[in-house]
């Protein structure tokens, strides 16, 4: 797990917060979680760097977070990051193939944990 890398893309300086713990929690290590505000930033960062999982907040700034999740993904040959969504809206109008999962809003550092370690397990069992 510590060699995990995750890209936290939030508007709500509160909820990278609760993120940092949470993920810290199921042991990434420190230099190994970026965490940005700007979903603009979030799409240059996820094109430069390897990823294995994206924590993406649906606040709406300049694209929803499906648009982004799609342009991340694109910009990947080969292995894609997982993409997860953190949200506290319904998600049954949007595209599954997309989001490898969602995370709702409010949650608990164990739930938390519990969906994060079940995506990155089912990306191991894939070879991926």
């Amino acid at each position: 797990m510590n060699k995990t890398k995750v890209l936290v893309a939030d508007s709500s300086e509160v909820c990278n917060k609760l993120m940092w713990y949470y993920l810290q929690h199921v042991w990434i290590e420190e230099n190994n979680i970026t965490m940005v505000t700007d979903w603009a930033e979030a799409l240059d960062i996820a094109t430069q760097e390897l990823f294995d999982v994206i924590i993406l907040s649906p606040h709406k700034l300049w694209m929803s977070a499906t648009e982004l999740a799609i342009k991340i993904k694109s910009q990947y040959t080969g292995k894609t990051p997982k993409i997860i969504e953190f949200t506290s809206g319904a998600v049954w109008y949007k595209p599954q193939a997309v989001f490898d999962t969602f995370i709702f809003k409010p949650t608990t550092e164990e739930v938390f944990a519990e969906k994060l370690l079940e995506t990155l397990l089912e990306t191991l069992s894939m070879g991926r």
